[in-house]
């Protein structure tokens, strides 16, 4: 690929994350009360009213819904929200605020679990502007949509890889690796990921979250650990 060719890329990739992520503010604020109205409101009794529930929060707009049913209000069900996140400030992205040159992106994982409704709500996901950079190139995203998936898709691989939903991650101290780690997405991308730290906007750790720093070719043999 001449320079060109890279610039023309470069430029129509820059313009799919921001639109996503402007997409991202504007709905944010429409669907964080339809998601608290419907947790509120919901009955929960039984796997039907459960799983109506979710019903509920996935038309509300959240990227991903996750229900484990049961009877008595005995269910877990987690909700994944994407977001656009500000490295510079440590803070989501709103819908007044300007899209940076160089965003990231971010997850927030709430659990809604029992009856009784505990609701826990934690960051567990930063993408770099560079590892969306290299998804939008590597997958050949053409639309904010298709970008809005294929991140929902890393994140997706990362649940998996880590057990985050089944070890409860989001309720104890995620121990997330302190060296990059290799996470198959598919048989053509690999995430590299380490655990996130910000020494000025977190300079305790607290925040215990994986940061995707880059998307890299599959290997044809197993990808190490570590």
């Amino acid at each position: 690929m001449d320079a060109i060719d890279f610039d023309v890329v470069l430029v129509r990739v820059l313009t799919l994350i921001g639109e996503m992520l402007r997409d991202l503010a504007r709905k944010r604020v429409q669907i964080a009360p339809a998601i608290q109205d419907a947790i509120l409101k919901s009955r929960d009794g039984n796997p039907r009213a459960q799983a109506r529930m979710a019903a509920r929060i996935r038309r509300a707009g959240a990227a991903l819904v996750d229900l484990s049913p049961g009877r008595r209000g005995r269910y877990t069900l987690a909700i994944h929200e994407l977001v656009g996140w500000n490295p510079n400030t440590g803070k989501e992205i709103g819908v007044d605020d300007v899209i940076l040159d160089l965003p990231w992106a971010a997850i927030y994982l709430t659990v809604i679990v029992g009856r009784a409704r505990v609701v826990k709500s934690k960051l567990m996901m930063l993408m770099t502007h560079h590892a969306l950079s290299r998804c939008a190139q590597r997958f050949k995203l053409r639309t904010p949509e298709h970008v809005f998936n294929a991140t929902c898709n890393v994140w997706v691989a990362l649940v998996a890889a880590f057990g985050i939903i089944k070890e409860r991650w989001y309720d104890e101290f995620f121990p997330t690796p302190m060296t990059a780690r290799h996470v198959r997405i598919n048989d053509a991308v690999t995430a590299v990921v380490q655990r996130y730290h910000d020494p000025v906007c977190d300079p305790e750790g607290r925040r215990q979250a994986l940061v995707v720093l880059t998307m890299v070719p599959s290997l044809d043999e197993p990808v190490p650990e570590n």
